[in-house]
């Protein structure tokens, strides 16, 4: 038993000096006896009421007397001198109790005195935090100091009503029914990747910790329940609750603009995104001089014919490396980051030429130009422009050309007549202009070559004027460089997009809406098979073309098949997992239809869950 530095008190031995003198002989001292009781305040419900053995310590200083006793037996500690004691116990190791403070007696000479210690049940009264809310836990980012709701891993705290080091305490989690649910089935299981310490033990201010890890499932609900039994889910257990955590990510996303652009309110697209547990904030905002870009500024008329002459910025494939630039990387603590362009245009002018086209010159047309409309085998006519300056810094509009005089003999063939080659030559880059009042994007202007070169031409002559008229015509062709548009928005990987501004094309919401389908492109969305990570399915609505450039959704559009245009849904680039063939998709209703609609969208059902399930830890 501890305590041994004076004999048992239920030895029977006294203490040596305990006498005192009367009429010059010693007479003995009648000496206290304390009775000890050891009582369980809760009447020995916890662990069943086994009962156990109680180190018992009364205590006057220098002197210390200490014996054991079970529970609710009284234990007769005899021998003490008169004076004051504290009487305590200390219960077992593992029995889930503590005592009271001791008690405190004066014992008289040959006093019988009683008192009892009650035990009291270890009560857990706390696990922090406790604060009453729901807290977000931004599970993709970086723990950073004084930020608890960064970082997929929380520490958390059980707190004993008396302190109280070398106590047990049991972890368990508490998980949210409708966690992880999906199209009537449970995806990213497994516990929804939510960890935590099984036991941990008290320090001496009677506190013990655990660490919870979360999941990264968003909108999945977790509570963190601790118990002094090992069973902690059992009522019996009368576990102790945090708060709810709550799975969410965040990201930043920096806006680059020309100065003189008026921006609405990105508020619609920050609630899109809320609605999938992904918290967005704006960050490091820069905008700029058509100055500093003088190539990328055009007259409106080029973009749409019909708009007039002010000046309007173009961002497309071809230069959107000069507006990268303007993007600021990102602190750890503002990872990850995008960034988003905002321009009046986007054509895609990036090694993008036309068919090769033809146009003559004959009697009785227009002697002095030719209108050609330009074409792109496997672009829609309205999705085709020609502009001058051509949109690639340093690149001509014209590539190549070749030209023909043809003169009617009478003679030839025979006799029959026909037209003979006479000269021939090279369309010059003046020879190719724009019309402001152009009905197309895809309009250019071929002026009629007015002399042959001389050199190299079949006459064998100088410089030759040339003519139409009954007996003479010019037949040539060219092909010229041409772009791709115009698109509403567009997402380069790994973190830039270009999302036009309203006015041009787009309203406020329509701006709203194309932020979130192209950040949600940067999120990797929509992908095109199923994800075996993180237990899903392949999308059902999933498209490739169709109408759009990508991957999409089609939830709620309308298919118009199109025999002239046959795709097979199996072969990668022309997927679509409702085994449509050639034709195209409208009216979609999700965020991520890839055909622009008016007004604002939301993530569909299955979209939802793909940015939901997926680890927003960075872009792709």
């Amino acid at each position: 038993m501890p305590g041994n530095d004076l004999q048992s008190a239920n030895s029977g031995a006294q203490s040596k000096d305990s006498g005192a003198k009367k009429g010059g002989a010693t007479q003995p001292c009648k000496l206290a006896t304390l009775t000890v009781t050891i009582v369980r305040k809760d009447g020995g419900k916890l662990n069943g009421g086994n009962n156990f053995w109680n180190d018992i310590y009364v205590e006057a200083a220098p002197k210390k007397r200490s014996s054991a006793a079970t529970c609710d037996k009284p234990m007769a500690i005899g021998g003490l001198e008169p004076g004051s004691y504290e009487v305590s116990a200390r219960p077992a190791k593992g029995m889930g109790y503590s005592f009271q403070d001791p008690v405190k007696v004066t014992l008289a000479a040959g006093d019988k005195k009683a008192v009892k210690l009650e035990l009291e049940p270890h009560e857990l009264v706390q696990v922090r935090p406790c604060t009453g809310k729901c807290i977000r836990q931004y599970v993709n980012l970086k723990p950073k100091k004084d930020e608890g709701s960064w970082g997929n891993e929380v520490e958390l705290t059980a707190h004993l009503k008396k302190k109280e080091a070398g106590v047990t305490v049991y972890w368990d989690l508490e998980l949210h029914a409708d966690n992880g649910k999906y199209d009537g089935k449970v995806v990213n299981a497994a516990n929804h990747r939510f960890k935590i310490t099984t036991k941990s033990k008290t320090d001496a201010e009677g506190l013990a910790k655990a660490k919870l890890t979360l999941g990264w499932f968003g909108g999945n609900k977790v509570r963190v329940l601790a118990a002094l039994a090992e069973d902690v889910k059992h009522e019996s257990a009368r576990a102790v609750k945090s708060d709810e955590f709550e799975v969410w990510r965040k990201h930043w996303y920096q806006i680059s603009a020309p100065k003189t652009a008026a921006l609405p309110s990105r508020a619609k697209c920050v609630a899109s995104f809320e609605k999938v547990f992904l918290a967005s904030e704006e960050y490091d905002a820069k905008t700029f001089e058509a100055t500093e870009f003088p190539d990328a500024f055009r007259p409106s008329w080029q973009f749409k014919p019909g708009t007039g002459n002010d000046k309007k910025l173009c961002v497309g494939t071809h230069n959107i490396s000069d507006f990268a630039k303007l993007y600021v990387a990102p602190s750890q603590d503002r990872s990850p980051k995008s960034h988003v362009i905002l321009c009046d245009w986007q054509w895609d002018a990036k090694d993008n030429k036309s068919d090769w086209m033809n146009f003559s010159f004959k009697h009785g047309d227009n002697p002095d130009q030719r209108v050609v409309k330009v074409t792109m085998s496997g672009q829609a006519n309205r999705m085709v422009g020609v502009f001058d300056p051509c949109l690639e810094k340093g690149k001509k509009v014209l590539i190549s050309s070749a030209w023909e005089q043809h003169r009617w003999d009478k003679h030839a063939n025979g006799g029959a007549g026909a037209w003979v080659l006479e000269h021939k030559g090279k369309l010059q880059d003046a020879d190719i202009s724009l019309d402001s009042g152009r009905g197309e994007s895809r309009e250019l202007r071929v002026k009629r070559p007015a002399r042959c070169p001389g050199a190299g031409c079949p006459c064998g002559k100088g410089p030759t004027d040339l003519s139409v008229d009954r007996k003479h015509i010019i037949v040539g062709g060219l092909d010229v460089r041409t772009a791709i548009g115009t698109y509403l928005g567009w997402a380069e990987s790994p973190y830039h997009m270009v999302v036009i501004l309203p006015g041009s094309s787009m309203s406020a919401d329509d701006l709203n809406d194309v932020l979130n389908h192209e950040m949600g492109h940067l999120f990797g969305q929509t992908p095109p098979k199923a994800d075996t990570t993180n237990q899903l399915p392949l999308h059902p609505k999933m498209y490739q073309r169709r109408g759009g450039s990508g991957t999409h959704c089609a939830e709620g559009a309308t298919f118009t098949a199109d025999a002239s245009s046959p795709l097979d849904p199996t072969v990668n680039g022309q997927l679509d997992a409702q085994g449509k063939g050639g034709g195209s998709y409208s009216g979609g209703t999700c965020i991520m239809f890839g055909i622009g609609n008016a007004g604002k969208r939301e993530f569909c059902p299955h979209c939802a869950v793909q940015i939901k399930a997926r680890d927003l830890s960075r872009f792709g």
